[in-house]
């Protein structure tokens, strides 16, 4: 180990404290699985996006079709602005999407996570036990 003299002592001292002040030394929860009504409100969530979207769409497209005739530079403003609505709809729906995709793998990697805890512990046991 290394020594620390009085004033890295002090420095690692007020460390902590702004660490205690700010919360910054609690440690993060263990993420948790959605439980079958986050499942359920994730599920109701990509349904009522993807009808906005489709919805928007088609509104872009009647657009596009009227447009086709006579050429309006503000029926393409009027497309572009759908076109920002859909955007950040479009995101969230993917992110959605991934959460319900990548669930059952984060379960996985957590029982794993958990049965690998619990093998630790239990090996400290035996040692304290054999001592």
């Amino acid at each position: 180990m290394k020594k620390m003299d009085g004033i890295q002592i002090l420095f690692e001292l007020i460390i902590e404290l702004c660490k205690l002040i700010t919360g910054n030394n609690i440690a993060p929860a263990s993420p948790r699985p959605l439980s079958p009504e986050m499942r359920q409100e994730l599920v109701t969530f990509i349904s009522k996006t993807q009808e906005q979207i489709s919805a928007l769409e088609k509104d872009r497209q009647s657009i596009y079709n009227r447009n086709r005739h006579k050429k309006s530079e503000a029926l393409n403003a009027e497309a572009r602005d759908i076109t920002a609505k859909i955007k950040p709809l479009r995101r969230e729906l993917s992110t959605a999407r991934a959460i319900l995709e990548k669930r059952p793998r984060f379960e996985k990697l957590l029982e794993t996570e958990r049965q690998m805890e619990a093998a630790i512990t239990m090996k400290r046991k035996e040692r304290r036990y054999e001592r």
